[in-house]
């Protein structure tokens, strides 16, 4: 489905999505001030390139951490033929929700609004993928 034709469906999905954002974001700054780790208001530029710093080597581990357990389920898999069990998956989808916590954080520091770079985003790739679009052209 294209983004006119979800755009089509009405703003609805992209306002609940907005929402839902906001919420998580709401609820990250509000964990993090409890522990005095809100990057959100960064007192200066010096301060906020230290948050980003942090995040990113964060990020940067917590996304190893998720291709160490898939490097590891596709070496068991490659050397037995038995592929990953309920355990691994559980891993695997508990790092994912830690990149995704770091990325709500960089986005804090940055005062980005990630949903809606994230739709600004896939307008870009709409036109810029859209030879790639199965069974008919993307609107433009």
């Amino acid at each position: 489905m294209d983004l006119a034709t979800i755009k089509n469906l009405g703003n609805f999905c992209i306002d609940d999505l907005k929402d839902s954002m906001k919420e998580i974001f709401e609820f990250q700054k509000k964990f993090d001030r409890m522990r005095g780790w809100d990057w959100s208001s960064p007192a200066n530029e010096e301060e906020r390139m230290r948050f980003l710093q942090h995040g990113t080597i964060a990020l940067a581990g917590e996304v190893g951490e998720f291709a160490n357990i898939l490097k590891k389920a596709m070496r068991h898999y490659e050397s037995t033929g038995e592929l990953p069990n309920s355990e691994t998956y559980e891993g695997l989808k508990e790092e994912l929700v830690d990149v995704f916590i770091y990325v709500v954080k960089i986005s804090l520091a940055l005062g980005l609004d990630l949903a809606e770079g994230y739709y600004g985003k896939m307008k870009i790739n709409d036109k810029k993928f859209a030879k790639y679009v199965k069974g008919k052209s993307s609107e433009k």
